[in-house]
């Protein structure tokens, strides 16, 4: 069976849109990812790759268009993004002909196959899915940004799905800013509305996010780590301090906290990796969480070396 996946990004999330996409892949068996490119130099990068599988989705596609054009033009850009995913989903739910749609942000990534998750929520005869974010103790106060993640929502196409869609589409179209963490604290409600056909995934290794990041034991051999959330992570901007990384010659550089201190000890426990406007190629912030090294030589290494690869094929297609 083809599994229907969705995303959107503009330029700045263009790379990892495609990285996920080259995790689907590797990983997913036959797929149809659906995006919606938010400018047009993101349309026209993924119109020149002509990638199989991927079917690309324009703003003018999409319903209520009069509406949607109103708060584009009235909505700060973060919150016009995050308005835009509960939208796509009920879109695809009544136009695509999928049996389902799995939502993805961009910036998450495949390591293993989703099959499990797919047979966990066919198990339990769910319509709506999500991934809680599983907080661990000392970090329980970000409760307040919603029990679920919105990086992932799963919807079938049926009454249910479609019904739950919708109404997420109409929320978001009504209210989205800080105080509903964009469109992720309506999620915390479908337990209550839509009972059994409303299923919090399981999987330990599906949704792991940074906050996760600082126990190794969560990386040890036999865990089978399925998508990650790689939130925050971005290229390093001067000033920056925290988990500085990049990666040269098969190998890679990583602080987990630059401090001051005198210039031979500082150079001697980061090198070239302190911050300053004539240093910053190739250098990124992962996150402002605290890792362990097993997250960042399993995880994060592998993650920004496929997206460097990818920003290098979007310029090169682009040039």
């Amino acid at each position: 069976m083809v599994q229907s996946y969705c995303t959107l990004c503009d330029w700045s999330y263009a790379a990892k849109a495609l990285a996920l996409y080259r995790s689907l892949e590797r990983h997913a068996g036959d797929f149809v990812l659906w995006l919606l490119p938010l400018d047009e130099q993101t349309l026209r990068s993924f119109e020149r790759l002509a990638l199989p599988g991927v079917r690309l989705v324009s703003l003018a596609d999409l319903e209520p268009r009069s509406m949607l054009a109103d708060l584009q033009a009235g909505r700060i850009h973060r919150w016009w993004c995050f308005t835009l995913a509960s939208v796509l989903c009920d879109n695809l739910l009544s136009w695509s002909a999928s049996t389902s749609i799995m939502y993805l942000d961009a910036d998450t990534f495949l390591f293993s196959s989703p099959e499990l998750v797919f047979g966990e929520i066919e198990l339990c005869g769910a319509s709506i899915a999500a991934v809680p974010h599983r907080f661990p103790p000392r970090y329980v106060h970000y409760v307040d940004r919603g029990y679920f993640n919105v990086s992932s929502v799963y919807f079938r196409n049926d009454d249910a799905g479609r019904g739950c869609a919708g109404r997420w589409a109409a929320q978001c179209i009504a209210r989205c800013d800080e105080s509903t963490v964009g469109d992720q604290l309506y999620l915390d409600d479908w337990g209550s509305i839509y009972g059994e056909r409303f299923h919090a995934i399981v999987h330990r290794g599906y949704g792991v996010g940074p906050w996760h990041c600082h126990d190794p034991s969560l990386f040890l051999d036999g865990y089978q780590l399925v998508l990650f959330h790689a939130h925050e992570l971005r290229v390093a901007v001067e000033g920056d301090r925290h988990n500085l990384f990049r990666i040269g010659d098969g190998a890679y550089e990583w602080i987990q906290e630059w401090v001051e201190m005198p210039v031979e000890i500082k150079v001697e426990r980061i090198g070239d990796l302190v911050p300053t406007a004539e240093n910053m190629k190739g250098l990124w912030r992962l996150t402002d969480y605290p890792l362990c090294a097993e997250a960042v030589g399993k995880v994060y290494y592998p993650y920004v070396a496929a997206l460097e690869q990818d920003q290098g094929c979007l310029e090169r297609i682009m040039a």
